[in-house]
């Protein structure tokens, strides 16, 4: 029996579920009451049981017949039973009740999860679904299974149905007899927020043989009248309908939740009034699982629960491909058991059959991504491309545990990875040998946690106001994941007064108490595959924390205060995560050190070092005491301290989710002030490297250590210089071992390398090595160095914050990486661009997706002249196809009609950015600093200093671009200097692109008109012309002379076919050109008349008509004349389609 009651009024629902007898004699129960009129009597044929629905008289109810005929010719008797019930003031809510019989036959289990799923998937209210179902599961704590029992288990989870037995009453019978106790009465919701309590031997108004259960929801969630529950946060994924959303949906949102936000604000007011001295966690816990519970209630009312769909579509779930891998099996296995020919035969066509399809079905779908990938503006719908994009990341269904072994299923291997993660991150248990500085931290913990209030740091304690959370609301990251607690960026973005002055509170409450909700400290982690190793090895991938969005949002305001702290403090060479810095600056100074000490010949040995597991290991009493030093304190620090402290983690992937697992060291990575917090650890390893006369060049974790600069670069080369160099990285390296065991962290060996830069020896210097080895004589730099009382191997190059540094000084093994990294990209936005794609999408996906690999960090190596042009070729092909050019086409031809920079002159560009760039840098960054001084120098390359090739470079360009990387409007002028320089580089480039070179009268880089207005199938036809690759005479018989022997035009054989011959003088379109050359003298464009032929051949090649237009003071030209013009010239390239080939 179960009750299902609207709080706080009385019982206004009750579905009764009753069953058999022990002696199989039937009970019609019925339950006679004016104020519960009977909704859906119980049938008293039934031989097994029945349900019986009794709905309050003053509530609005409706039955639902089409869930209800679905479920009306079951063939035993199993009954289930829908309607649908508003609760006022509008809650609505489908209510559903079922009865399984024992043994239930397959064919009403199937009606069963028809009707739920039509209930789930074609109304947008909450379901409640409950009765007996007479199901064994573990999923609800029974100790057996049980065939509907697993039935039910994959319907709910798929539906994202969650047991209220299993959140509330874990294990509670629900039927006990002499004999044994079951749980196969239950109830579950797609919105557990929406239910208040949920309890087992409740007072029940009926008997029967099963225990009463009682369901209570409440909208209007007023704490009075029941004793608060703990939060069940799942992972189902909640997902409301709100692209769609209007103003007036969100008008309706606000002053829904205006009334409930009022009522809870109230209750912290009287905290904020004792300094919130009084506040306990589970008072917290509490406020804001109502306001969770709030917004996500009525998001579900107002806008709906979206339908889900798949991410992205697989060929191999197209049912045309059933038959044919049923007939290649068979066709295989005839083969193997009858070793013939005609098998042989069979089995071969079975085989290229079933590849045409899978091919034919692969093209499909690229070609419906593309069409759902541009909208009617011919925009790229990111969301789309991001859906089907491929996946960066590694199914987690078989990740082996501790021991080795491999899960059985997707469950067990997350189980697996969250183990792993949970032991990773547990604070170690090592001793530092270092008495006073465990005394020092358990000290500063006690000392901050009982005087935090006494702080009188205005700035960092000061409260936070309306103003704040306004502006935080207003500027929330909207492409984010959402945290376990489900609250979505768009609630906070669209959100009224009345929500922004209960955050304002609710955030001085977290302020003042130094606690944070134990929402915040949960986290649903995505493992992202490192890209190397064993995909079965948990080791081998890196844990994303996805954390509350709100949680997130109020770390990004208190992060301001926080570096306002430990800005000034942190070592100057650390570039990573600080505003103004970036990788390009670790690559401007290794590139400075390393290129000064291979110019002074000058070997010069790096330490490249890799802390492992760096983020995981961070010891939370460690850091607090590093923030105690660097004067964070007040609430600010015990802020720090609960957010960092007993968090709970749980690995998700596809639906699935593992259980929580407590974590007692790490920074998430994932949230907000975790990188922050990790340059405060890692700063005073920075600190004793300096002090062992080193520079260490740091990006977060990244560290490389480079000996004492004037050591390296200034003095000249000698044993006794090498001996200085080997002994002072070595000391270095000896403080780095030291501050790994006093923190508590390590150093992982195998990628931490050392590098000796050097110049290729000549072959005088190898024969005077031989002579030494052959005589004893060891090399400085080939003894190895130690870490941690552990040699560190020796490496030809490595690769540092995304570019490989080889010790000879060269970027041969950069170009290849790139050249593949390239190569793939191009290879999958080619597959995009299928014959329906416009331009705009294909130019656009290029410069997102290709380009920034190209570009990354190509101020501080130079490529190859090869590499240059694979890399020219590589750009274009996406654009070759889709202006369906072969490759022969002049690849600077190709780019130069798409408005692409070639990649010489990209790379010129980006270094006159970044020296730009550092011209606004502050003196805080010794970058500006060094490069002035390098850059102010008179003599380009005195003896004494050494100058690096990027300042060199830069001044190189600046004069033959005749632009200063200090001037105010920089980014216009280069921008305007970019697009010259390619312009005259295409113009001068000594083969291919002559009829477009002929027919182009701009003087700089611009994108053709006709790009923009032709379709695809136009588009290819004047790209053919423009870049002379339609199949002409002239063409073909340059393709291949022995078919084609003669160029000349058919119908004039005394002039070669080309398309300048076919436009403008070939005999057989002399009537289609005569009607072109009318209609273009009477449009609205004033064109010269007679029209040039040359005039004429730019504008069917389809050159802007702003070229070639008189003038005429009346007349304003816009792109309405463009279109005019493009679509006169149309007719008569169609028709020369139609008879030539192209």
């Amino acid at each position: 029996m179960a009750e299902t009651h609207y709080y706080p009024t009385t019982p206004d629902y009750s579905n009764k579920n009753k069953k058999k007898s022990y002696n199989h004699t039937i009970t019609n129960y019925q339950f006679s009451s004016s104020e519960y009129p009977c909704a859906q009597p119980q049938i008293s044929s039934m031989p097994m049981g029945g349900i019986g629905i009794y709905v309050r008289n003053d509530l609005s109810y409706q039955p639902l017949p089409l869930l209800n005929s679905i479920t009306s010719k079951m063939i035993s008797s199993s009954q289930a039973y829908w309607i649908h019930v508003c609760f006022p003031p509008a809650t609505h809510v489908i209510i559903g009740t079922v009865y399984i019989r024992p043994q239930a036959p397959r064919r009403d289990l199937n009606k069963i999860k028809s009707a739920i799923t039509s209930a789930m998937n074609d109304y947008s209210y909450p379901v409640i679904l409950t009765g007996d179902f007479n199901a064994y599961h573990s999923d609800w704590a029974c100790g057996q299974e049980n065939h509907q029992g697993t039935f039910l288990s994959n319907l709910t989870t798929s539906l994202g149905l969650d047991c209220l037995n299993a959140i509330y009453q874990q294990g509670v019978p629900t039927r006990t007899t002499n004999a044994s106790s079951t749980i196969i009465d239950l109830s579950f919701c797609n919105t557990p927020s929406l239910v208040r309590s949920f309890t087992i031997n409740s007072p029940a108004i009926l008997t029967s043989d099963h225990n009463s259960i009682s369901t209570i929801i409440s909208p209007n969630r007023d704490a009075s009248h029941h004793q608060p529950l703990l939060p069940k946060i799942t992972y189902t994924h909640s997902s409301w309908n709100l692209n769609k959303a209007t103003a007036d949906d969100w008008q309706l949102f606000n002053d829904s939740i205006h009334v409930d936000l009022g009522l809870l604000n109230e209750k912290i007011t009287p905290e904020m009034s004792n300094g919130a001295t009084s506040l306990t966690q589970s008072k917290l816990d509490y406020i804001y699982d109502e306001f969770c519970s709030i917004l996500t209630l009525y998001a579900n009312i107002v806008f709906g629960v979206k339908n889900h769909r798949k991410d992205s579509k697989f060929y191999y779930r197209d049912p045309r491909l059933i038959p044919l891998i049923e007939r290649w099996h068979n066709a295989r296995k005839t083969y193997q058991r009858h070793n013939s020919r005609i098998n042989a035969k069979l089995k071969n066509a079975t085989n290229r059959h079933l590849a045409d399809m899978i091919y034919q079905i692969k093209n499909e779908n690229w070609e419906s991504f593309s069409d759902e990938l541009q909208d009617k503006n011919n925009k790229i719908v990111w969301s789309i491309w991001k859906r089907n994009k491929g996946r960066d990341h590694t199914p987690l269904n078989n990740i082996a545990n501790n021991a080795g072994k491999l899960p059985v299923s997707v469950n067990e291997s997350l189980e697996n990875l969250s183990q792993y993660y949970s032991s990773v991150s547990s604070a170690s248990t090592a001793s530092t040998d270092d008495m006073i500085l465990d005394d020092e931290i358990a000290e500063n913990l006690s000392d901050n946690l009982t005087r935090a209030h006494l702080s009188t740091d205005q700035l960092s304690d000061a409260e936070w106001v309306i103003g704040e959370t306004r502006s935080a609301c207003k500027y929330v990251k909207l492409n984010t994941a959402l945290g376990p607690d489900q609250i979505h960026p768009l609630f906070l973005r669209h959100g009224s007064h009345q929500l922004h002055l209960f955050l304002t509170q609710l955030f001085n409450l977290i302020w003042s108490s130094g606690l944070v909700p134990s929402s915040w400290k949960l986290a649903n982690i995505v493992s992202l595959y490192k890209g190397s190793g064993s995909k079965t090895d948990p080791v081998n991938y890196r844990p994303i924390s996805l954390t509350s969005v709100l949680a997130r949002m109020f770390e990004r305001m208190v992060k301001p205060r926080l570096m306002s702290i430990i800005d000034p403090k942190l070592h100057t060479f650390q570039f990573g995560f600080r505003t103004g810095r970036s990788t390009y600056d670790n690559l401007y100074l290794s590139q400075l050190f390393i290129q000064s000490a291979l110019e002074r010949k000058n070997p010069l040995p790096c330490a490249f070092l890799d802390i492992s597991k760096a983020f995981d290991k961070v010891d939370h009493a460690s850091i607090m005491l590093k923030l105690t030093r660097m004067g964070v304190k007040g609430k600010l620090w015990k802020f720090i301290y609960s957010f960092l402290t007993q968090r709970l983690v749980r690995c998700v992937y596809d639906g699935h989710a593992s259980n929580w697992y407590s974590i007692s060291a790490s920074i998430a990575q994932g949230t907000v002030l975790g990188p922050v917090l990790f340059l405060i650890y890692i700063n005073d390893l920075a600190i004793a490297v300096s002090a062992a006369n080193c520079v260490p060049l740091l990006f977060a974790d990244d560290l490389l250590i480079v000996p004492s600069l004037d050591i390296s670069t200034t003095a000249a080369a000698s044993p006794a210089n090498s001996h200085k160099l080997r002994t002072t990285l070595q000391n270095a390296l000896n403080q780095c071992s030291t501050w790994a065991k006093r923190w508590k962290m390590a150093f992982g060996l195998k990628k931490s390398n050392v590098v000796v830069f050097r110049r290729n020896p000549t072959k005088k210097q190898q024969r005077i090595q031989e002579i030494q080895a052959l005589a004893g004589l060891i090399d400085t730099f080939t003894r190895p160095f130690t870490l941690s009382n552990q040699p560190m191997e020796f490496k030809s190059s490595y690769d540092y914050v995304g570019v490989i540094h080889q010790s000879n000084g060269r970027y041969n093994e950069q170009g290849t990486k790139l050249i593949g990294k390239v190569t793939k990209a191009v290879h999958f936005a080619s597959r995009i661009i299928s014959k329906n794609i416009h331009f705009n999408i294909a130019r656009t996906l290029i410069n997102a997706t290709v380009k920034p690999l190209i570009t990354y960090g190509l101020p501080f190596w130079s490529p190859s002249k090869q590499v240059f042009t694979k890399l020219n070729s590589l750009l274009s092909r996406p654009f070759r196809r889709i202006k369906g050019l072969p490759l022969s086409a002049h690849t600077l031809s190709v780019l130069a009609d798409c408005a692409i920079p070639p990649v010489e002159l990209t790379r010129q560009h980006e270094l006159l950015s970044y020296a730009n760039r550092i011209n606004n840098y502050t003196y805080s960054n010794p970058v500006k600093y060094l490069f002035q001084q390098h850059y102010n120098m008179i003599d380009p390359q005195p003896p004494s200093h050494p100058n690096p090739l990027l300042v060199h470079e830069a001044k190189k360009l600046e004069s033959s671009w005749n632009l200063k990387h200090t001037d105010e409007k920089f980014n216009s002028q280069a921008k305007e200097k970019l697009n010259l320089s390619s312009y005259k580089n295409w113009k001068l480039s000594p083969s291919g692109g002559d009829f477009l070179k002929s027919i182009s009268k701009d003087e700089t880089y611009s994108l053709p008109i006709h790009t923009q207005y032709d379709n695809p199938k136009m588009l290819k036809l004047r790209s053919r012309i423009r870049h002379n690759r339609a199949l002409f005479n002239e063409r073909l018989n340059k393709m291949n002379p022995s078919k084609y022997p003669s160029p000349y035009c058919s119908c004039d054989f005394e002039s070669i076919e080309n398309p300048q011959h076919v436009l403008i003088h070939c005999p057989k379109y002399v009537l289609s050109r005569t009607q072109l050359k009318s209609a273009l003298s009477s449009c609205s464009v004033p064109l010269p008349s007679p029209l040039h032929i040359f005039t004429l051949l730019a504008l069917i090649a389809g050159e802007s008509a702003k070229n070639f237009v008189l003038d005429t003071p009346s007349f304003k030209f816009n792109k309405k004349h463009d279109i005019e013009i493009l679509n006169l010239t149309q007719t008569f390239i169609s028709l020369i389609s139609q008879t030539r080939f192209f």
